[in-house]
């Protein structure tokens, strides 16, 4: 027989008061979620904040509540326990919007991967593999800033958390039986939580900085702090400032002038920006260079990646877990790359991965 949540009592919660009320109110274990929107802004807009205390559902509204402390507080309390499903992103809303930092987060999606095939399911497949409930998906792309929320909206809001909590004890039981709650407990602690790059760091993102030494180097890594800074302050996606591209044509460019500029940028971006792009550019220019960044892996590297992989699979496959536990690509190539520099393998595959794969990896590594 499929679960059955009981019908919820669902509040809406607008202000201050109300939300202080709400979270007295809440469980030791909750469910969570959050809808937002994203288009034209380098952080999300949050527009809901759904939930659920065991037979209710609280629906808190960004547009109308200002002071969010009391629930900062209880996110940030240990005591307490946060079921969400794929937290990343509610993590980043959580910290651009309130500056709060969950504590005690129970990924189901993330918890799932210990236990199956399947590395992101989806919530509403989850439901239904687990529950054997079936949900309407029909608001995914809805307009969540709208008011009043249409009854559909509030229906998939409930939906969204409703069956959490529920999901959150049948999964830390199959983890118990299979003994991977230390396992899955090691990762989550690493992965609930959301840290920003540091903008002087985010030059090693952009796509070619490898082709790019010296003084180049240098140009693109002040020229992706400054773009990087301006993006968060103004709150626009960095192509809305400048592309990547650009940058990289720019760091390219021994002497920059304001005629280059504008031969790259549209007369708008170049007409706001160019004066501060040349400035940075010189900054880099008579600054120090930085470390390379890594360079694509070598096709001998690449085979190694490949072998380790194969053997990823294998281990994940006879246990009946998700091989990108073992064996992302980025996880794999930087530990060929670690080894390389340190002669170990990387962090990743210290803790409950080197029990199982370590000496595999290393037969591999040290030949």
């Amino acid at each position: 027989m499929p679960y059955r949540a009981d019908e919820p009592l669902v509040r809406w919660i607008a202000d201050e008061a109300d939300l202080k009320a709400a979270v007295r109110d809440f469980d030791s274990v909750v469910g969570i979620d959050s809808e937002f929107k994203r288009t034209n802004t380098f952080y999300p807009i949050p527009a809901l904040y759904q939930v659920a205390s065991g037979k209710d559902v609280f629906l808190l509204d960004p547009l109308s509540i200002k002071d969010w402390s009391v629930l900062v507080e209880f996110l940030e309390d240990e005591k307490k326990l946060k079921v969400l499903h794929a937290c990343q992103e509610d993590l980043e809303l959580f910290s651009s919007h309130m500056s709060a930092t969950p504590q005690n987060v129970f990924d189901t999606q993330f918890a799932y991967a210990f236990l199956s095939d399947s590395y992101s399911l989806s919530y509403a497949k989850l439901v239904e593999e687990i529950l054997r409930v079936g949900l309407k998906k029909n608001e995914t792309r809805s307009d969540w800033l709208q008011r009043p929320l249409t009854p559909a909206q509030i229906e998939y809001a409930v939906d969204d958390v409703i069956h959490l909590v529920e999901l959150f004890r049948r999964l830390e039981l199959q983890l118990q039986q299979q003994n991977r709650i230390s396992w899955f407990r090691e990762d989550i602690s690493k992965r609930a939580s959301h840290r920003e790059i540091e903008p002087a760091e985010y030059y090693k993102n952009i796509k070619r900085a490898w082709q790019l030494n010296g003084s180049s180097l240098a140009i693109l890594k002040e020229l992706g702090e400054w773009r990087e800074i301006k993006a968060r302050k103004d709150n626009l996606p960095r192509r809305r400032v400048v592309w990547d591209e650009h940058l990289i044509e720019f760091a390219k460019t021994g002497v920059l002038t304001m005629q280059s500029v504008r031969s790259l940028l549209p007369p708008e971006v170049s007409n706001q920006y160019g004066v501060e792009i040349l400035a940075k550019h010189e900054e880099g220019r008579t600054g120090n260079p930085p470390e390379n960044v890594d360079r694509p892996l070598s096709t001998a590297q690449k085979r190694l990646v490949k072998e380790m992989k194969d053997i990823a699979q294998r281990l994940a496959q006879e246990r009946g877990f998700s091989f990108e536990l073992l064996g992302r690509k980025r996880d794999l190539e930087e530990c060929v790359r670690f080894f390389g520099k340190f002669g170990r393998l990387s962090d990743f595959y210290a803790g409950w991965r080197s029990e199982l794969i370590a000496s595999d990896f290393l037969k591999i590594l040290n030949r």
